[in-house]
């Protein structure tokens, strides 16, 4: 045997040596968070930290107390699926209750009730989520009383089916080639504020009651905006004229229940916003004329309600939620202070 073929020899037998001694990969698991020492650990925290990428923690039902900071390519997902079951409850002022770190991906929060703290004073917790990655993932969450925002992200995430309210921002930051949809932003200073934001979509979300303005653009380009409910007519466009405020006629059920897609639907206090004032001569679900949000900016598929009165109907019902929602919460506030 030559030399040429005794190395040969050598390296297959040297493969297959380290494919024995080579340590198996760690394989996805599933971590327990729950009190009464009947799950893997009590603290959410304890359990990401002893988390491997790829790892779903599962939290049971209750209120847990910290502030968690996610650093590893995990699922924190709430068992019961019920938000108002399982609640992070911050513990300060200062910081977000979660953090998701830049080296972390493809996070997953899903279920929970995530809750600012305020103090004695009156002020609130800073921020409910921060993202300083993407291609993560928070979905049907209730996100609360937080004076800065109830998410602040960076680009590439996917925010969908929350209910963001009494925040500062509800959703704040700059979130090119992202998704937001199927969100409830409800009672916050300013619904969504966003910087240099980029070809992302927001679509079939609602807005109500947000006192500043429901949405506002600051620089960016490329974003389709289409099949919202907007109820505060103080929206802008931040002179942006490449951002897309409808999508083509399409058929398919929209926002309001009418068959067929196109752009947002425009209320305001009173009934007085531009789709419950404006035309519909031949009832195709469309107001006859563009929506102008601005000299640069147009709706050019407005929705009309062929029955005013069911959209009418779904906006109050929104209302009495969110006021129930806070009336209860300020009761348990004001309990826990009283037995604290």
């Amino acid at each position: 045997m030559n030399f040429r073929s005794k190395m040969i020899v050598l390296t297959i037998l040297m493969i297959v040596v380290s494919l024995f001694i080579m340590p198996a990969c760690a394989e996805a698991k599933k971590i327990t968070v729950g009190h009464g020492g009947l799950a893997d650990y009590e603290s959410i925290n304890k359990a990401q930290f002893q988390a491997n990428n790829g790892d779903t923690i599962v939290v049971s039902s209750g209120t847990y107390h910290e502030k968690i900071e996610i650093q590893r390519n995990v699922k924190l997902i709430a068992k019961s699926k019920n938000p108002e079951d399982t609640i992070l409850q911050s513990t300060e002022i200062d910081g977000p209750t979660i953090l998701i770190w830049a080296h972390a991906t493809n996070v997953t929060i899903e279920g929970f009730t995530i809750r600012g703290y305020v103090d004695d004073s009156g002020k609130q917790s800073f921020t409910g989520i921060s993202v300083t990655t993407g291609s993560n993932i928070i979905r049907n969450n209730i996100i609360e009383n937080y004076r800065y925002g109830g998410i602040h992200s960076c680009s590439g995430n996917t925010i969908y089916g929350n209910t963001i309210s009494n925040n500062g921002y509800g959703i704040k930051g700059g979130l090119s080639n992202s998704l937001i949809y199927n969100n409830l932003i409800t009672n916050n200073q300013y619904g969504m504020k966003f910087y240099d934001m980029s070809y992302s979509t927001i679509k079939s979300n609602r807005f109500i009651d947000n006192e500043k303005f429901d949405i506002l653009f600051n620089g960016g380009k490329g974003n389709w905006i289409y099949n919202n409910i907007f109820t505060n007519v103080n929206n802008e466009n931040a002179a942006e004229r490449t951002n897309f405020w409808n999508v083509t006629k399409r058929k398919g059920t929209n926002i309001i229940g009418g068959d067929y897609l196109g752009g947002n639907y425009w209320a305001g206090s009173n009934e007085t916003g531009f789709s419950q004032t404006c035309e519909d001569v031949n009832y195709d679900g469309f107001a006859d004329e563009k929506y102008r949000l601005n000299f640069m900016s147009f709706d050019y598929l407005p929705l009309v309600a062929l029955d005013e009165d069911d959209v009418s109907s779904i906006l109050s019902e929104d209302e009495d939620k969110g006021s129930l929602k806070n009336l209860f919460a300020s009761l348990l506030n004001a309990l826990s202070k009283l037995f604290s």
